[in-house]
């Protein structure tokens, strides 16, 4: 398991000592290399420390959650008891960690908070994989939508089809917002009822105004 430890240099030694040497240990000094070894190192955990760097543990642990390749990576906040508050507040954020670890902490509470935060991001993977799925058929939508359109606008020009154009036009534009609704849906973290709704009421409008063309 490889590890990026976000910490005082004094308490590298304590970690190397914790984590054992069957494990790799990666010390960032600064959030940039943080989020950087996170993208390029392929870590399996990352130990925060809430203090360091001033809240540059909260910030890196927003910015790694919106890394699609840094989905599996687990992210545990060390933090001592005057930040309870803190840690209580980010809990409630979307863009949470995975764990939160109370100082002082042994090596026993270190493994279980790497053991919670790996499980917490393995049950995330279904999900994920579904908001994917969501956003390559949202991505579809809106291109055959943009298409659509164009054909419109190109027989609008040319005068060859004026109802043709006119249904293009309607149909590309129910295609493209449907794709917008499913992105922004999947992007918000929305429920599926409620995208759906949202999405279902666009397509009625689109179909209300077909109708109204057509008459």
């Amino acid at each position: 398991m490889k590890f990026v430890v976000f910490a005082p240099e004094e308490r590298h030694p304590t970690y190397r000592a914790m984590i054992g040497g069957a494990d790799q240990v990666v010390f960032a000094r600064t959030k940039r290399e943080l989020v950087d070894q996170v993208r390029t190192g392929e870590p399996d955990v990352v130990v925060a420390h809430a203090r360091y760097r001033g809240s540059d543990a909260y910030s890196a642990c927003a910015e790694v959650r919106r890394m699609p390749a840094a989905n599996r990576v687990g992210y545990v906040i060390a933090y001592t008891p005057e930040e309870t508050s803190a840690v209580t507040a980010h809990q409630r954020m979307r863009n949470r960690a995975d764990a939160y670890l109370m100082e002082p902490f042994d090596a026993g509470a270190l493994s279980q908070a790497v053991a919670e935060a790996s499980r917490r991001r393995t049950d995330s993977e279904p999900p994920r994989r579904a908001r994917e799925r969501i956003l390559t058929v949202a991505l579809l939508a809106r291109t055959v939508g943009i298409l659509l359109i164009l054909g419109g606008i190109v027989l609008t020009y040319s005068r060859a089809s004026p109802g043709l154009a006119r249904s293009l036009g309607l149909l590309g534009w129910m295609s493209f917002t449907a794709g917008a609704g499913f992105d922004l849906a999947a992007r918000h973290d929305r429920g599926v009822l409620r995208w759906s709704i949202f999405v279902l009421s666009l397509l009625i409008v689109g179909v209300q105004l077909f109708i109204r063309a057509g008459q």
